[in-house]
């Protein structure tokens, strides 16, 4: 008889029970005036009454219905979990230091003011030199390197025999350099683009 009572009643071995309990936790609202350590204290009674059965309420679970249900005065607490979620996780892979990509790299950015100054200082402008290749019927891509060019930052150049332009950040790199009367947008691969402003010959 006493087994027959504890299978009606307990919360642990009736589903009846068990639904119920978390049809509760589902629906439970927190009072005006009441503070979020009573309001959580009290969704935690739920979780622990369920803990170990079959409808155990997990804590991700817990996490995501405490946050959905939260008054409107806590939704920057809300969004500060989410947020953070969008930050970097990886290794920058330009420094090595975590918490930012590449795009964003500080180190990179000083560098490559630098170099531009180095380049007789166009300043925060970037700009690119476009080199003609004649038209042929295949490809082939190698690396031509020009030893004699002791100014240049770039040792060698990507040659595609198949492209129909080719860039340079370097004028010295050009035998003869005229300005583009229409302006090319170069883009790169982190979708920015620079602007090529004179074509020549390498």
């Amino acid at each position: 008889m006493w087994q027959k009572l504890k299978d009606k009643f307990d919360t642990l071995n009736s589903h009846a029970s068990q639904l119920n309990v978390c049809q509760n936790f589902n629906q439970i609202q927190a009072q005006p005036g009441q503070t979020i350590e009573d309001y959580l204290a009290y969704l935690l009674r739920f979780q622990k009454t369920l803990g170990g059965s079959e409808s155990a309420i997990m804590d991700e679970t817990f996490k995501s219905h405490l946050l959905s249900i939260l008054p409107k005065e806590y939704d920057n607490y809300v969004d500060i979990p989410m947020g953070l979620q969008s930050l970097p996780t990886g290794l920058c892979w330009h420094c090595g230091r975590g918490g930012h990509n590449h795009r964003d790299c500080s180190t990179q950015r000083h560098r490559l003011e630098a170099q531009r100054s180095d380049r007789g200082g166009r300043g925060n402008h970037q700009f690119a030199e476009v080199a003609h290749a004649p038209i042929i019927s295949h490809a082939l891509i190698v690396t031509c390197s020009h030893p004699g060019n002791p100014g240049s930052c770039y040792t060698s150049w990507l040659v595609d025999s198949g492209a129909s332009q080719y860039m340079s950040p370097n004028r010295s790199d050009f035998l003869t350099l005229e300005p583009l009367t229409v302006q090319i947008k170069v883009y790169l691969s982190d979708d920015t683009w620079i602007p090529a402003v004179v074509q020549g010959k390498i």
